[in-house]
């Protein structure tokens, strides 16, 4: 899966850069698809707010999460298009209430547009470990013998360094999980189930197995309480989807109740 360049239309490009390409208008495609024809454009805006905002500060969440590596070579810091480099937690929030902002200003409902997001999100999930696997970023911790794992478990691959050892396969262990997630949440949709609550769902369950999958990782991260700083906001997603989910429940319970009783 090491891969880091990809030949298209006869020129090279950063396969990280393709496959963010690639994301991007497959969700501008599925928003547009499912917005009512009369909210399209609204849609649109929508879109590209959280587009941006989900960019920006998750660009800078990385930024102040690295800031060891990036106080020397700030001029780095603008170079996203080259190899990548975004908080996953903080492009999500940032994408989240800059949509909350774009949809209040087109006066637009922006519930039925989560539950949308919530066949997305895990699309982005395999996409972005793909993408981490072309570049040898969130590698795993090294091991003395694959033999002492279970298969699949664990692989021959270069860290971001390009030093290449038998390691704890994070980033196919994370597409597999992607995939597993992205069959819930299609099932959700197709069913039309948790209506309201999908999106909490699959951010609850993503941002878990996020967690899970910390413990595995060998790339540099500040430990706070012998946990990686990216568990710690993972911790802090669980709670707030978990909350949230648990919110869209209740609701949806209070709607059936008064239709029970007619």
């Amino acid at each position: 899966m090491y891969k880091p360049f990809t030949i298209l239309f006869g020129r090279q490009w950063y396969t990280f850069t393709l496959l963010m390409m690639f994301g991007t208008m497959l969700s501008l495609i599925w928003f547009i698809y499912r917005a009512p024809h009369r909210q399209r454009a609204a849609t649109l805006d929508i879109f590209l707010a959280g587009l941006f905002g989900g960019v920006v500060i998750g660009r800078l969440v990385h930024v102040a999460l690295q800031w060891q590596y990036f106080v020397d070579r700030t001029p780095e810091i603008r170079k996203i298009y080259d190899e990548g480099g975004l908080d996953w937690h903080a492009v999500f929030l940032g994408a989240l209430f800059s949509m909350l902002l774009m949809a209040r200003l087109r006066k637009i409902d922006l519930n039925p547009l989560l539950d949308t997001f919530a066949v997305l999100l895990p699309i982005w999930a395999i996409l972005g470990w793909w993408a981490c696997a072309t570049i040898g970023c969130a590698y795993g911790l090294p091991i003395e013998r694959m033999a002492d794992y279970p298969r699949g478990l664990t692989w021959v691959q270069p860290d971001i360094f390009g030093i290449t050892e038998p390691r704890f396969a994070t980033q196919l262990i994370g597409i597999v999980g992607s995939i597993g997630l992205f069959g819930i949440a299609l099932v959700l949709h197709w069913r039309d189930g948790l209506r309201g609550g999908q999106l909490w769902l699959i951010v609850l369950l993503l941002s878990m197995g996020m967690f899970g999958i910390g413990f595995l990782r060998g790339d540099f991260s500040r430990l706070l309480y012998h946990l990686r700083d990216e568990q710690w906001l993972d911790i802090g997603l669980i709670l707030f989807a978990g909350i949230l989910h648990i919110r869209s429940r209740v609701r949806a319970r209070r709607q059936i109740a008064p239709e029970a009783k007619g």
